[in-house]
């Protein structure tokens, strides 16, 4: 690991003077969480690096799942790089209360057990210097938000990537194109998250899979004033990823999530 907790601060404050123009303590929990998770982020770039080409010489083992329930990585990763408290320390006498990254919002990458059991065996894995790494897909939105009207329940979009996705680093160099049988082809982008082992320096990696157009702009049937046409594509690719369990009551439901799985 590059840095102890004092080099993780020292980093978030300069990401947050850099991007921000602010001071620690100014900052709300969005920009705080973005700045101290891309110093987190940038302490196990090497030990991520390194235990990615060890599982290139020999054996390993993928985890293929619907779900992942990670929960807060912000509070998982600190506490297994043993920083959790530390940290907390640190903001504290900077005025931060660490508690303020309860307002962000979990990877809504599940929705139960089946999510948090898939988690904890990467987690278990990392922590056990174990060559096993997990794959699934990157949904836009988890299953509901809900609230209550008059007694009633309302479902809403949860859209947990609104307030960024630090913990998770695009891989263009990765993509693939998957055909599907109605001829369809759509591009799958990967999107890698570190999964810290705790007091070890093995790192794994979760792989989570978006799905993307080929051609998500139909320039001519834009210029003939045809707008919803010129993004059909483009929406009808990104459903394969968009939520969580679509509803399934429909054919249209099942077909997107015969597509997912």
């Amino acid at each position: 690991m590059l840095m102890d907790a004092k080099g993780i601060i020292r980093r978030t404050e300069d990401i947050l003077r850099n991007d921000y123009q602010i001071e620690l303590n100014e900052a709300n929990s969005k920009q705080l969480h973005r700045a101290l998770s891309d110093a987190v982020m940038y302490a196990i770039a090497d030990d991520w690096r390194r235990s990615r080409r060890a599982r290139e010489s020999g054996r390993r083992a993928y985890y293929i799942s619907a779900e992942y329930l990670t929960g807060r990585m912000i509070y998982n990763n600190l506490y297994n790089l043993g920083l959790l408290d530390d940290v907390k320390h640190l903001l504290a006498l900077r005025g931060v209360d660490i508690s303020i990254m309860e307002d962000i919002e979990d990877c809504a990458l599940g929705n139960g057990g089946l999510g948090r059991l898939a988690a904890c065996f990467l987690d278990s894995a990392a922590t056990h210097d174990l060559p096993l790494d997990g794959y699934g897909l990157r949904y836009k939105f988890g299953l509901f938000k809900q609230d209550f009207t008059n007694g009633f329940q309302t479902e809403y979009a949860d859209d947990w990537q609104r307030q960024g996705d630090p913990w998770s680093r695009r891989r263009d160099d990765k993509t693939i194109v998957v055909d599907f049988g109605d001829n369809r082809r759509v591009l799958a982008v990967p999107y890698d998250m570190p999964m810290v082992g705790y007091n070890t320096s093995c790192t794994g990696t979760l792989r989570l899979w978006q799905s993307e157009a080929i051609e998500e702009f139909d320039f001519a049937a834009f210029n003939s004033q045809e707008y919803a046409l010129a993004v059909r594509e483009k929406n009808y690719v990104e459903d394969i990823t968009r939520v969580l369990y679509p509803n399934d009551s429909t054919y249209e439901g099942r077909s997107d999530l015969r597509a997912a799985k």
